[in-house]
């Protein structure tokens, strides 16, 4: 394209506009990036085989990612690729016609039966295969693939063994179900597993179901997409869910299904159920499906009152978040259903503060922002591709094919209306939120129970704060009953209040000690959000020193640390001060430090400069 920033920008050759303006060269780098660091013919048996990595691990395939990759590559308009994922995936299917859905090398089953998630998805990528063939855009496979045929075949498949039709079909349902649920795949047995049903409404994917009843003449799609609505419905009316989010599992009665591989995390928008919101704002753009705008609506006004940029790592359905760091699959599912409701609702919920902050275009860039950017990894798999996810549709680049010409148009189903554009300005307001589960491979320290009676006093002088810069410091001391141990760890965080993203490396933080030994001192970064390769630290004496502050540690950033987006915050930073001799200190004696806060509070004592000024805090 000549103008590759632009209002809803073409990244495939089919396109359906949205009011979104982003930058092709963006999205089909995730793309690239993503299958390169995940598509490979190592163990995949004779050429042209490939395969997708992730999902359990790094080195063995589930149907999920060969699925993705087989979608992604339909949208992309690489065909060949889509012929090799299918031609793997094709050999290493059930009796009954669909993928084991975790595979080792070539021919190696390390566990069997097919997941409908997969199953959904890999057939819609096939279905778009044939949609391209039937325009006159791609040519048939070389590889003698009927992409029709299979399509078919798969949709035929999951619509046997992977519906719970009223009565005794198939097999692995109830025999006295209302009908038509979506089982979560194959070869499960709800009688003796699970009586009252299991549903995971991450699976429900109502806007492909709509194009598989038009694909296929079988109008019995539409049964599957109203009883999952019905459940979801109910799913959002568990007492105490003020969220209106939907758990990982659920009933047929939409109560929460407790599942041994699970256990509580059962309950909470987690990572399967967090994919509903994407799912159901393709329904929404593609066929501005009733039900759609009411979910969504729901969802996107509960994230929205969140704000984007403070979204968090799994939720409770009272509106707090588990897990305090963010992640490229939680951003993205959140983004897809506040760009997608009509009229979203401000939500009082937990995190939720009863005002809407953020706008769609808000939360795509919140998306483009959020990447995981690590070696190839599970995190890197799952994270990353579900931003691609979002930002295909977000940018108008995950169209419905069957409106192809040449192709079969889905009957009775209204025209895509534009997504609205009039949302409200956000209102940005700070937040608190605490940090009570850290990032998992951290180790975890205890929180303070009692404070001591000795501490650096609050500065009397008027410090800079947020009265006066769009700029704060938060602090959580993590070592608050530990004052007297060989190391000092503030946890910090800077916040952006402003209507502008601000350079992190234009920023440099200073924490205050007071050291009557002489010892050098040692900084280091456990973790940081932005990478502690992008931190720096060095020590400075402070002449004369002053009551609380002998030294200081100038903590900066480099280029890489990137920016902290306007109503965001630059992700937490956990640091640590050591003696060269690991002797003891005595923080209670340190300007920088208090044991008061069990929760990241805005904190005057550590000041914060931009470009050598000061803007936050005041200086002992």
């Amino acid at each position: 394209m000549s103008n590759p920033t632009s209002a809803s920008p073409s990244a495939s050759a089919q396109h359906q506009p949205t009011p979104i303006t982003a930058n092709v060269a963006e999205i089909r780098t995730a793309w690239i990036d993503w299958r390169d660091n995940h598509i490979t013919a190592r163990d995949a048996g004779p050429a042209p085989r490939l395969r997708v990595l992730g999902g359990v691990d790094i080195d063995s395939t589930t149907s999920e990612g060969q699925a993705y990759g087989i979608l992604f590559a339909s949208l992309f308009d690489e065909q060949a690729l889509l012929d090799n994922l299918w031609i793997f995936a094709n050999d290493h299917l059930t009796t009954r016609g669909l993928m084991h859905w975790h595979v080792g090398g070539y021919g190696v089953f390390l566990n069997r039966g097919a997941a409908t998630d997969a199953d959904v998805d890999m057939a819609l990528g096939m279905l778009n295969a044939c949609q391209q063939v039937s325009a006159g855009l791609w040519p048939p496979s070389t590889n003698g693939l009927d992409y029709c045929a299979i399509a078919t075949d798969l949709i035929n498949a999951i619509w046997e063994h992977e519906v719970d039709k009223p009565g005794r079909e198939p097999r692995g349902g109830l025999n006295t179900n209302a009908g038509y649920e979506l089982l979560p795949g194959d070869q499960w047995d709800l009688e003796r597993d699970f009586p009252d049903g299991i549903v995971n409404l991450s699976y429900f994917s109502p806007g492909y179901f709509r194009l598989f009843a038009a694909f296929t003449d079988n109008p019995g799609w539409l049964d599957v997409i109203a009883r999952g609505y019905a459940i979801a419905q109910q799913a959002q009316s568990i007492p105490g869910n003020c969220s209106r989010l939907v758990p990982n599992w659920n009933t047929y009665a939409g109560r929460v299904q407790t599942v041994p591989w699970h256990g509580e995390t059962s309950a909470y928008w987690g990572w399967d159920a967090a994919r509903f919101a994407w799912r159901v704002a393709v329904d929404r753009y593609w066929f501005d499906a009733p039900e759609s705008r009411q979910m969504l609506n729901d969802i996107g006004g509960f994230f929205s009152s969140v704000g984007i940029g403070s979204v968090r790592t799994e939720y409770r359905l009272d509106g707090r978040f588990v897990q305090d760091f963010r992640t490229a699959f939680f951003t993205a599912n959140a983004a897809s259903a506040i760009w997608a409701a009509p009229n979203p609702t401000a939500v009082r919920c937990g995190q939720a503060g009863g005002i809407l902050r953020s706008t769609p275009q808000q939360a795509y860039n919140q998306v483009v922002a959020t990447i995981e950017p690590n070696a190839p990894s599970n995190a890197t798999y799952y994270n990353n591709a579900w931003r691609l996810f979002a930002l295909l549709l977000m940018s108008g680049n995950f169209p419905n094919l069957m409106t192809l010409d040449g192709g079969t148009t889905v009957a009775a189903v209204p025209p895509v209306p534009p997504l609205p554009t009039d949302r409200p300005t956000p209102t940005l307001i700070p937040t608190r939120q605490p940090t009570t589960v850290p990032p998992t491979n951290l180790p975890t320290q205890p929180q303070p129970t009692a404070l001591p009676s000795a501490i650096v006093p609050l500065p009397t002088s008027t410090p800079i704060t947020s009265a006066q810069t769009a700029l704060r410091v938060q602090y959580y001391p993590n070592d608050a009953t530990a004052i007297s141990d060989n190391h000092v760890r503030p946890f910090i965080r800077i916040h952006n209040d402003g209507p502008d993203r601000v350079p992190l490396s234009e920023l440099t933080l200073r924490y205050y000690v007071s050291i009557f030994d002489n010892q050098p001192l040692v900084f280091t970064c456990d973790y940081a959000e932005i990478g502690c390769g992008n931190l720096t630290g060095q020590f400075v004496a402070v002449n004369p020193p002053v009551a609380g502050a002998t030294d200081y540690v100038e903590i900066g950033f480099s280029g890489g640390a990137g920016f902290v987006l306007p109503g965001d915050d630059s992700g937490q930073m956990q640091l640590r001060i050591h003696k060269a001799n690991w002797a003891a200190f005595d923080e209670l004696n340190d300007y920088s430090f208090t044991p008061r806060f069990a929760e990241f509070t805005d904190w005057p004592n550590i000041t914060l400069y931009r470009n050598g000024v000061l803007v936050w805090g005041i200086e002992p």
